[in-house]
């Protein structure tokens, strides 16, 4: 698989092989299967529990733009994986428009979150690497979180470079 940034700032994935193009149409139903798994980690209590103002405050005002907002980036992120309907010669492609690098980040931090409460994910797995031939269920579910934590750290250092591009731009 290729990573570039475009000339218009866009993350181009190319030659995508079928086993990375599965778990990249995975990453929506990943992120709501959040809003079960990791309800608390999507949703923390704000405060102690004797301020139940703010408590109540809380689940009438944001916990529903919450919603909304991370249900609003998962469709984001299934209207561009429709691209990967095509496979090419070498795989398939798929271009992130730079306008959606905010929802591609929020589905795949979601993503993250669920799969690390799905299967209680620990400081532990961090430096954990699989050797067995057979990898169990939890090191496909790890390496998937890597793929994703990989996939936003490509989103991040392509708008780290492109604001350094747009800062060095001379003014007229």
């Amino acid at each position: 698989m290729k990573m570039h940034a475009t000339e218009n700032g866009d993350l181009a994935l190319e030659a995508i092989p079928a086993q990375l193009t599965a778990l990249l149409r995975l990453i929506p139903k990943a992120a709501r299967e959040g809003e079960t798994h990791a309800k608390k980690r999507f949703y923390p209590d704000p405060c102690n529990l004797e301020e139940e103002e703010i408590r109540r405050d809380w689940e009438t005002f944001v916990k529903p733009s919450l919603r909304h907002l991370f249900r609003s980036a998962c469709e984001t992120v299934e209207l561009d994986l429709v691209q990967l309907n095509s496979p090419h010669k070498k795989g398939w492609n798929l271009t992130l428009p730079r306008a959606h690098f905010p929802a591609w980040l929020s589905c795949l931090n979601q993503a993250r979150l669920s799969i690390a409460e799905q299967i209680g994910y620990t400081e532990a797995d961090q430096d954990k690497t699989t050797t067995s031939v057979r990898p169990t269920e939890r090191d496909l579910k790890l390496f998937q979180m890597d793929f994703y934590a990989f996939i936003q750290e490509s989103l991040l250092q392509t708008l780290a470079d492109l604001n350094a591009d747009d800062d060095n731009t001379p003014e007229a």
